[in-house]
């Protein structure tokens, strides 16, 4: 850590720079070890052991972003279901069992406060898989929702674990059970924040 990340960070503050760029097969194990439900993943350089249509592949870091210099749109990877083998190797990527859900949650963590939304993203092909595949034209159904109090302690018990006070989870419903997915420690509030009328902006304001 340098002189000016400490000098920083012994500040109130949200999130820290030195802990930002968390390694995702960790939080995973961590978020497994306190009682959360995770699909099952596993990394690999070629297709052998993937089950058609039934395994999902995403970014196993951040969400890097293509800068397309030939037209006014840029590029993101986004989750897509494995239809056909890949024949050639490639660079070692990160493979996730595909749970079929009922909705999606994204929940904006605060300093061990919560606020969470459903989104009913299943509805539509364009975004069944990932609701960042956004259909302007016919929207998901976005609403306010309660987690159930366990899945909160145990979420509040994973940011104490990675010593985070700032962040959004994704879930995933399917039937009684709540799938863990991942944490954006950026904490992409601003979508919840309007949608659900959470005035996020404020609370970050006094928090600060």
């Amino acid at each position: 850590m340098t002189m000016l990340q400490k000098s920083l960070e012994s500040k109130k503050h949200i999130s820290k720079e030195s802990n930002s760029d968390i390694n995702k097969l960790l939080v995973l194990e961590e978020a497994r070890k306190i009682g959360l439900l995770v699909p099952d993943f596993f990394l690999a350089e070629d297709t052998n052991e993937v089950v058609l249509n039934d395994t999902i592949i995403k970014t196993i870091a951040g969400n890097p972003m293509i800068d397309n210099l030939n037209s006014k749109t840029d590029g993101i990877m986004y989750t897509t279901t494995i239809q056909d083998y890949e024949h050639n190797d490639f660079f070692i990527t990160f493979f996730q069992d595909k749970i079929e859900k009922d909705y999606e949650i994204r929940s904006f963590y605060l300093n061990r406060k919560i606020w969470s939304m459903a989104i009913f993203s299943q509805n539509d092909e364009k975004t069944k898989t990932d609701f960042r595949r956004y259909n302007l034209e016919r929207p998901n159904r976005n609403v306010r929702y309660n987690l159930p109090e366990d899945i909160e302690k145990k979420m509040q018990l994973l940011m104490l674990k990675l010593d985070l006070n700032c962040g959004s989870f994704d879930f995933i419903k399917n039937g009684d059970h709540y799938y863990f997915l991942e944490i954006n420690t950026v904490g992409q509030f601003l979508g919840l924040s309007h949608i659900c009328n959470y005035s996020l902006e404020k609370e970050i304001a006094e928090y600060l």
